[in-house]
């Protein structure tokens, strides 16, 4: 399965590290400079340094194939696809955590 991930703070990167072991392909993008860098160390090539908001970071994180899964993990609880937010779920998170979105290939 091919996963991407947008957002590589701790529900992000612990994400990326559980379904690496279960080997599957993941794509993790994270657009902080500092918490690039220490993602690159960790998982290498899996990690693309970007605003996942933007078309050009989504093409060259493998988007046109398309992912059997994208999620996106935001501490500000917003995050909305092109066609409006309607293909996104909300999954339950703890009150002030990180909010997790996810949309899944039919």
């Amino acid at each position: 399965m091919y996963v991407l991930i947008a957002g590589g703070g701790k529900v992000g990167a612990n994400l990326t590290r559980s379904l690496l072991r279960a080997e599957h392909e993941v794509t993790l993008i994270e657009q902080r400079p500092y918490r690039f860098d220490k993602l690159e160390a960790e998982f290498e090539h899996q990690v693309l340094r970007g605003d996942a908001t933007e078309l050009f970071v989504l093409e060259r994180a493998g988007i046109k194939r398309p992912p059997d899964l994208v999620v996106a993990a935001t501490k500000s609880g917003v995050f909305r696809s092109r066609d409006g937010g309607e293909s996104w779920s909300a999954l339950p998170s703890p009150p002030g955590g990180t909010q997790i979105y996810a949309l899944a290939r039919g």
